[in-house]
């Protein structure tokens, strides 16, 4: 018997706000709760409020800001500058803790403990990955390091770490709390690779496909997506029910439990860099590298 019910329709993703700051690249993130959005470039960070879109708070940097992560609570910001680390309270924006002089080769990761601190050294002739709660430096983790800087290689949730061995040619995942590798699968050479909040699905984003392997069912999904102009560009929700790619200006938004296409934006972009969506969905940033501007979407 034929169905009357009609097919899922696709969601709706309609521009709020656009923000420039300078003439400088922008980046954006956005607050757990989802009534801020933080864009920054590498001399200024803006705070804006997503009902009002006023700009709740303004601060000039004095030394280059590199990255700023939120941490789960939605309470403190880690921010990463060219002299070192400091973390900040988002409710009177006031410096709680700095680290100056940090090491370079580390990035800072938001923790089920607040914050964490992934970085590399020599052990010897080989190399080691030590995860370690930030600033209060309780180590997590030590791991063997595939290769001096496998940071762009890797990723991290509150309990696991996905990391590629180039020289291996394979991808392991290790639990945090243990230190025991609890999955290991094959790869080839993946840009990025990102796990899923809940750590069931792992994502090689290639330059022009999105490789999606489902932990738990053992089964991979393949998504194409010709990558032309920019940089893949790929995340998770926070759910974990859908994943995010982007590339030559368009992102599609796939529901990892059917494989459908739940949003298809094709955007005025000529190259989108980064996404970010919120927790709940509802909002979701894209990075552009030639207008160097944040365009801020509500979804629904």
């Amino acid at each position: 018997m034929e169905s009357f019910w009609p097919e899922t329709p696709l969601l709706n993703a309609i521009p709020a706000q656009t923000i420039t700051l300078s003439d400088l690249p922008v980046r954006s993130v956005i607050s757990p709760d989802g009534d801020y959005v933080l864009v920054y470039d590498d001399s200024s960070l803006v705070v804006y409020n997503t009902i009002s879109w006023r700009i709740e708070t303004k601060m000039n940097m004095d030394s280059g800001l590199r990255r700023v992560c939120y941490a789960a609570d939605g309470h403190h910001i880690a921010l990463e500058t060219s002299a070192g680390r400091e973390i900040w309270d988002t409710k009177t924006w006031e410096v709680l803790y700095k680290e100056e002089n940090a090491d370079s080769l580390s990035i800072v990761l938001p923790s089920s403990q607040g914050f964490a601190k992934a970085k590399t050294q020599t052990e010897g002739d080989d190399w080691a990955l030590i995860v370690q709660s930030w600033p209060y430096r309780q180590q997590f983790a030590k791991l063997n390091a595939p290769e001096e800087r496998p940071l762009w290689t890797m990723d991290i949730t509150p309990h696991l770490i996905a990391m590629y061995h180039h020289d291996q040619k394979k991808i392991t995942i290790t639990e945090i709390k243990t230190g025991r590798i609890v999955d290991t699968l094959l790869a080839k050479r993946p840009d990025k690779i990102k796990l899923s909040p809940n750590g069931r699905y792992l994502a090689q984003i290639y330059n022009g496909a999105v490789r999606v392997y489902d932990r738990w069912s053992n089964e991979e999904k393949y998504y194409g997506q010709r990558i032309i102009f920019g940089e893949p560009a790929g995340i998770f929700s926070a759910d974990s029910n859908y994943v995010l790619i982007a590339g030559n200006g368009n992102v599609k938004m796939i529901e990892l439990a059917t494989g459908e296409v739940r949003l298809d934006l094709a955007t005025r972009f000529h190259m989108v860099r980064s996404l970010e969506l919120s927790k709940d969905n509802k909002l979701l940033t894209i990075t552009d590298a030639d207008e160097r501007s944040v365009t801020v979407y509500r979804i629904g």
